[in-house]
């Protein structure tokens, strides 16, 4: 009579099991490993990385957020659709945004979105739209979000989002459901503190070794120093991952210009940018720094219509 042995506990989840056939992993049967190949091989370990992140809905989607290094969790506007729903309690003007990422000059790992959001009798309805990757390996996100004020200093936000992700030379796809939820609290009119929570349910990800996307929990607050100079942080935590800090200031210099600078950690990251308004249109472009593989480029324009006099 056989006895069996249950496999040894892992402290972090694994997630790169579906992912393995995405290169080979050629680079890692090496035993020497050339420049590119290493490039190759950390570009793959990103690919996956970010897999975690875009399915749970904290990626920097859109110039501001970008130029913040992600430390969003406590603005409000209509980028919040991708990072803290209860921000759009804030919008009152019918807004389309669009963005795109080329990150590290290559197509395959770009980065492309829109959003949609409408203030209705006090409520905010709002729908988005994330990809990511090429015919070789794509991910894509729908999120669907509502957005109210609760008091004259708390608001919330819900989102329910569809995902799906495919590889390419008929290795096949997945798709799923998750949902996001967030809070905001105003606790003067210099100071907003505010949660989120992406993926309570741990979607699953695939059969094998049961692999489900993490939950990711963000905590945060944003500091209006003055009219112009404004401190954003927040603390995320991916479950079975360390936490990561995430810091950032904006500075709007004139009227109509804005200059932003962040710091993410875990994994280290410098961030900045600038937004530039043009009548109901604004343009934020922005640059996330990696010591080793350079630049992503980051373009995002949003249009407001013009407010009610």
């Amino acid at each position: 009579m056989g006895v069996r042995v249950p496999p040894p506990a892992l402290k972090n989840p694994d997630y790169s099991g579906f992912f393995l056939c995405l290169n080979g992993c050629t680079a890692v049967e090496s035993k020497h490993l050339s420049w590119p190949s290493m490039k190759a091989f950390l570009i793959t370990g990103l690919l996956c990385f970010h897999l975690i992140q875009f399915c749970t809905g904290q990626t920097n989607a859109g110039g501001r957020p970008t130029s913040m290094a992600g430390a969003y969790v406590a603005v409000a506007d209509a980028w919040s659709a991708f990072h803290n729903q209860a921000g759009l309690a804030n919008v009152d003007q019918l807004t389309l945004g669009a963005f795109y990422e080329n990150r590290f000059g290559l197509n395959a790992l770009s980065d492309k979105g829109f959003l949609a959001v409408l203030p209705l009798k006090g409520r905010v309805f709002a729908v988005h739209y994330h990809g990511f990757g090429d015919a070789n390996y794509s991910s894509a996100k729908t999120g669907l979000a509502y957005a109210m004020k609760l008091g004259e200093k708390l608001q919330a936000g819900v989102q329910l989002d569809y995902f799906s992700i495919r590889l390419g030379e008929n290795y096949g796809s997945r798709q799923g459901l998750t949902a996001e939820v967030g809070f905001q609290y105003q606790v003067h009119e210099k100071l907003c503190l505010a949660a989120h929570l992406s993926n309570p349910n741990r979607a699953q990800l695939s059969d094998y070794l049961d692999e489900r996307l993490p939950t990711v929990m963000r905590a945060g607050a944003l500091l209006k120093l003055s009219d112009k100079v404004l401190i954003s942080g927040e603390i995320h935590k991916s479950s079975g991952y360390d936490p990561a800090l995430r810091a950032a200031v904006e500075y709007r210099f004139i009227e109509q210009a804005t200059l932003r600078a962040g710091f993410g950690s875990n994994p280290g990251a410098y961030t900045f940018g600038f937004g530039w308004k043009v009548k109901t249109f604004l343009i934020d472009m922005a640059a996330a720094y990696h010591p080793i593989l350079g630049f992503n480029p980051h373009l995002s324009l949003t249009f407001s219509t013009p407010a009610k006099p």
